[in-house]
């Protein structure tokens, strides 16, 4: 569930997977520690603020820009935006 900062934005639930190879580096990159592991993916929910609900464009082009050249895949199920 979205909750408010208290400044008119929103904060946001983000869970992502990327490869455990490059775990130790998202982590550094997003500031959070991963939510679970396997042997091959490593999960993490990461928490952007917004102004709008439902914009997932913008979402997506943040984490980008973070994570640069490494892969990940948002889980828009469990997220919350």
């Amino acid at each position: 569930m979205n909750t408010t900062n208290g400044f008119g934005s929103f904060i946001f639930d983000i869970y992502f997977e990327t490869k455990s190879l490059d775990a130790a580096e998202a982590a550094r990159r997003i500031g959070s520690e991963p939510v679970a592991r396997t042997e091959s993916s490593t999960y993490f929910c990461w928490h952007p603020t917004g102004k709008r609900r439902g914009d997932d464009e913008t979402i997506v082009w943040n984490l980008s820009a973070i994570l640069g050249d490494i892969w990940f895949c948002i889980d828009w199920s469990r997220s919350s935006y």
